[in-house]
Parts: C-alpha cells; sequence; structure tokens
C-alpha cells in the first residue's frame, strides 16, 4: 500500500509536470511557481480509475481545468493542449501501471 502511494504521488508530479509544460491557463507564462499546477494534478489522478479511454481523459482533463479556473481563462475543450496532456498521462500513468504489475 505505501508503494502505491509512492507511485501515486510520483505520478501526481509528472502530471503537475506535464500541466506546467503545456500550460493551459498561462500560470508558467506569468512565471507562476512550478508546481503551479499541483491541485489540478491531484484531482486528475484521484478520478483516472473511471477513465478508460485516451478521449475520455481528454474530456477529463478539461473538465478538472473547468472546475479549478474562470472559464474565460481556459482554453476551448477542441484545443490542442489536452490531447497532448491527455496523451502524456496517459503514457506516464500505464508505465506506473505496468511496474506494478512486475
Amino acid at each position: 500500500m505505501l508503494q502505491q502511494r509512492s507511485k501515486m504521488a510520483e505520478l501526481k508530479a509528472e502530471i503537475t509536470e506535464i500541466l506546467y509544460h503545456y500550460d493551459p491557463v498561462r500560470l508558467a507564462k506569468l512565471h507562476a511557481p512550478k508546481d503551479e499546477y499541483a491541485i489540478e494534478a491531484g484531482a486528475i489522478v484521484s478520478r483516472l480509475r473511471d477513465i478508460d479511454d485516451l478521449t475520455s481523459l481528454r474530456w477529463m482533463v478539461y473538465d478538472v481545468c473547468k472546475q479549478y479556473f474562470s472559464g474565460a481563462t481556459i482554453p476551448v475543450s477542441s484545443d490542442r493542449r489536452y490531447r497532448y496532456i491527455a496523451e502524456e498521462i496517459w503514457e506516464a500513468w500505464h508505465e506506473i501501471l505496468n511496474e506494478a504489475k512486475k
């Protein structure tokens, strides 16, 4: 159980970096701290169990951004960044799942 928490903390940190890199709300552009997306990353991690495919993950990332930020500050749901964010999260998440199976 402790190892699982450690892996989820690792995944949260990786998702925080992914969000900061793609910067859907332009916080990095405003020179916000690198952990500025940590709360949103935690929300994403907590909802990953309900995700079965990349499209669902993309929509969930959009929903999390919409939940935590003003609608006027986030890109529209069709913005490509959500696809890139979802793809990288999907890859990181499945790497952790594969490690856990070993």
